[in-house]
């Protein structure tokens, strides 16, 4: 067959114009040409790619010319070798035994350079196999799938995993092993008793007829105490300056709920195996710990100032604010209830629709309350004394409440109250079928927990295996440049780094947990005392208090020593591992200092051998401007060829001996 280069065979019609003359195809029939022969001297089809291919998918044919294909040769139709596994040699046409309602919208990406529309027809799970089977670009399909309501996120991983990270995702991610599932159940049953203890207790049956109000003076040396008087005839009893409590369960079963949200969030702080500013800059870590603090502060206040429980449902404002901030321990709730992270992420979606939602209440609500004050004017302003006023009536008749605390007297207000309820009839409903849809789709995406790896920065690998951080991946280092413990911590932060990732080194937290058990101690014995002064109110509880708080300025004194002694400013420890598995782990350790007030920052490797136990050290002292730029962006090259440098002078010194 007179063919031309390339396998033209698969070109339905096609004119060879530097031969001028037509030609056979593979069996030896006459193709009919497409292109006229006022086609000019010097255009090669071939070589500009005018051939028309012909595509049949499932029965359904399209054509189009090479060219068109050839915009994006890393595709299934673009690159000319894994086409041709689908020629049909019988009817000289590409056969695809596929979607024929998605295969347009992938043609016509083609066509227009780049834009890819689904067919609302074609429901997304098919579209997106249709994608990844004629392999569209990655960019393409996520730019596709956030276009259909996907997020995007970054999987970080844990280069060495040990018995901290397993513990943080045992108690991040539910779904990691059995264990984490057991202390996810457990979790959630403590969550939904403290919500039910912190509804209860406001019931009035659950408050003791004989608590005593305490109204404390100090008058002559002598603290009065007034007992609630029933009659109102009592006479004043004075008592010595005790205090009188009673058995509260409500306050206990509440204690013991706190402590174990303080130890949570304490386990997940402690092993966080990550830069702790990303932790702190967490949402939902802050919401946890405006659970815990509330409780403190109000058990701290009600202990000083009441010896009723019971009378906080009485105090001050700031008291009952302190105890209103209790309730965001619901949203504890969103890492283990499906349809709160559906809520939030429809509304996240609905954001500019909420947006212009409210700024069209807003604007109504203003139209409306002047419209409202001015028509009724001759009512001697009994209701709508100013336009401020007027604002809550606006609101609740827009929102078809109407409690008829406010209601328009004169005939022009009841046709600006008509029209008010209408128009936020309107308003409502404008917002409601977009919220609906992207709940729609919140919805089926979340039930469908399929896996979009174009969405993500890494590969996943199985969650016994790493720890997913949904946070910004390789992002420069940027801080305060002025801050001077903002750049030592930077700067440890990476050697720590380049020692684990660039050597393999195991980190050791032996320092760090003989801190965190000190620490535990004087908290336990700070804890011990407040629940036993509660039980046993003072003077019963004296002696414990004097031990308790001797105990306490003890741990806090050796705290001190054992930094200053011990850990000494080393803020690493990392183990070579000996590849036999016979000797030994050789010791690194990495200290470093940065005076205040000074840029001089001094680095220190030691090494300790497993089996010589001989120690060696290197230091250098530089300024940190070496290694910040003017912005405050650590250059992490520079430093780290910093910290090679010295790792490996005293690797070097380790082999010649």
């Amino acid at each position: 067959a007179n063919l031309l280069p390339g396998n033209q065979m698969y070109f339905v019609r096609a004119y060879d114009h530097e031969d001028h003359r037509y030609r056979t195809d593979y069996r030896g029939q006459t193709v009919v040409p497409s292109f006229t022969l006022e086609c000019q001297e010097d255009h090669s089809c071939y070589l500009e790619g005018c051939q028309r291919v012909v595509i049949n998918v499932s029965g359904e044919v399209f054509e189009t010319q090479l060219k068109t294909l050839n915009r994006y040769p890393n595709t299934l139709l673009g690159n000319e070798a894994k086409r041709l596994a689908y020629w049909d040699r019988a009817r000289c046409h590409f056969f695809f035994d596929r979607h024929r309602l998605s295969f347009p919208a992938i043609l016509n990406f083609y066509q227009t350079g780049g834009k890819l529309r689904k067919p609302h027809e074609v429901p997304e799970e098919i579209f997106y196999d249709e994608l990844k089977f004629f392999e569209i670009d990655e960019s393409v399909i996520r730019d596709f799938l956030l276009t259909e309501g996907y997020t995007m996120q970054t999987v970080r991983t844990v280069a060495q995993t040990n018995w901290r990270t397993r513990l943080f995702s045992a108690f991040e991610y539910p779904d990691s092993s059995l264990f984490a599932r057991t202390i996810a159940m457990f979790n959630v049953a403590v969550i939904a008793l403290s919500i039910a203890l912190f509804c209860l207790e406001t019931l009035p049956a659950k408050s003791s007829p004989k608590c005593p109000t305490l109204v404390s003076a100090k008058q002559q040396g002598q603290y009065q105490t007034l007992v609630a008087p029933v009659p109102t005839t009592t006479p004043i009893q004075i008592s010595q300056p005790s205090k009188t409590y009673g058995f509260n369960w409500f306050f206990i079963l509440e204690t013991l709920c706190v402590l174990w949200f303080s130890f949570e969030f304490a386990i997940r702080l402690v092993t966080y195996p990550f830069p702790r500013k990303a932790f702190m800059l967490s949402l939902a870590n802050w919401l946890d710990l405006a659970s815990i603090l509330p409780f403190i502060g109000s058990t701290i206040i009600l202990h000083f100032t009441v010896d009723c429980y019971d009378q906080c449902q009485k105090g001050s404002i700031f008291l009952n604010l302190l105890r209103f901030l209790r309730v965001f321990r619901i949203f504890k709730f969103y890492k283990y209830v499906t349809g709160m992270k559906i809520l939030a992420r429809t509304l996240r979606m609905s954001f500019r629709e909420m947006t212009m939602f409210i700024l069209f209440l807003t604007i109504c609500i203003v139209l409306f309350a002047t419209a409202i004050y001015f028509a009724e004017t001759g009512n001697d302003r009994l209701q709508f004394n100013s336009i401020p006023d007027s604002f809550w009536w606006a609101i609740i008749s827009m929102c078809t409440v109407g409690y008829g605390d406010y209601v328009p007297r004169s005939l022009p207000g009841k046709l600006v109250g008509s029209i008010c309820v209408v128009a936020g009839v309107m308003t409502i409903a404008l917002p409601v079928p977009v919220i609906v849809t992207n709940f729609n789709i919140v919805y089926r995406q979340t039930l469908q927990k399929r896996f979009r790896p174009e969405l993500t920065r890494e590969k996943q690998i199985p969650p016994n295996q790493y720890i997913v951080i949904m946070s910004q991946e390789n992002a420069p280092i940027k801080i305060d440049k002025w801050d001077g413990n903002a750049l030592k911590n930077a700067l440890d932060d990476a050697a720590k780094k380049i020692m684990n990732e660039s050597y393999g080194l195991v980190e050791s937290f032996k320092l760090i947990d003989g801190r965190l058990a000190l620490c535990s101690m004087a908290v336990s014995c700070s804890l011990f005392a407040l629940l036993w002064d509660f039980l046993y109110p003072f003077p019963a509880s004296k002696t414990v208090l004097i031990i308790c708080v001797a105990c306490y300025f003890i741990l806090t004194g050796v705290i001190s020593v054992y930094l200053l002694y011990f850990e000494g400013g080393v803020f690493y420890v990392g183990l070579e591992k000996d590849k036999a598995g016979i000797d030994p782990d050789d010791k690194w350790t990495l200290q470093s200092s940065l005076k205040k007030y000074d840029d001089q920052y001094c680095l220190k490797i030691t090494y300790t051998g497993g089996v010589s136990k001989q120690t060696r050290s290197v230091e250098r002292v530089c300024s940190v401007t070496e290694f910040f730029d003017e912005e405050g962006t650590l250059c992490y090259d520079l430093y780290e060829a910093t910290v090679k440098g010295l790792k490996d002078s005293l690797s070097a010194d380790k082999k010649a001996k």
